[in-house]
């Protein structure tokens, strides 16, 4: 997934970006963009939590990812602990996934689908309900320690609400699938 945008904002981050990559700068503090190694895992923790937090608060509370691993005990503890206050999480995981299923009181609110067929497909989405006030973000990065601290990767918001809603219904297609689409089992075995 990739991102056409005259937004100045974006921009600007884009710019810090190149940046630093290329050595002439710290990285700055980005207004939409979000990079790793400096700052992606803090970001998707301080999502998580607050999705805990909504569903704690009573608040409908969601958490829609597609990634192609999810490893790494920091983010699948932080999905345990919204899964157990209550946030629907829905994990499409192409490869691997360390994340437990069944565990009572843990990981209950949890179902991971993968779709693997015939061509390699690596685009990576998240959701958050956030209240009912939507974040949608398309990103390079999997869910996992080296993706999070040793390589520079990015994530990006989807403000146009079109943008939004196509990366929406292809995640709800990730999930409706009935042709492809296996499930993870508790004892982490694929149906």
């Amino acid at each position: 997934m990739g991102l056409i945008t005259a937004d100045d904002a974006i921009g600007r981050d884009a710019s810090g970006f190149f940046n630093t990559i290329t050595g002439y700068s710290e990285p700055p503090m980005f207004d939409r963009l979000i990079m790793a190694p400096a700052g992606m895992r803090e970001a998707l923790v301080m999502m998580i939590r607050r999705e805990a937090d909504r569903a704690k608060s009573g608040q409908s509370a969601s958490i829609t990812a597609k990634i192609n691993a999810l490893v790494g005990t920091a983010i699948i503890e932080e999905l345990y602990a919204a899964s157990a206050a209550g946030v629907r999480i829905r994990l499409g995981v192409r490869g691997v996934c360390c994340l437990r299923l069944g565990i009572p009181g843990l990981s209950e609110n949890i179902l991971v689908a993968s779709i693997v067929d015939r061509y390699l497909e690596h685009s990576r989405a998240f959701i958050f309900r956030n209240g009912g006030d939507t974040e949608v973000y398309a990103s390079s990065a999997d869910w996992m320690p080296r993706n999070l601290d040793r390589r520079v990767e990015l994530t990006f918001p989807l403000v146009d609400r079109e943008a939004r809603a196509r990366i929406v219904q292809a995640l709800e297609a990730h999930f409706d699938d009935n042709q492809k689409a296996r499930q993870l089992g508790p004892d982490g075995g694929y149906r």
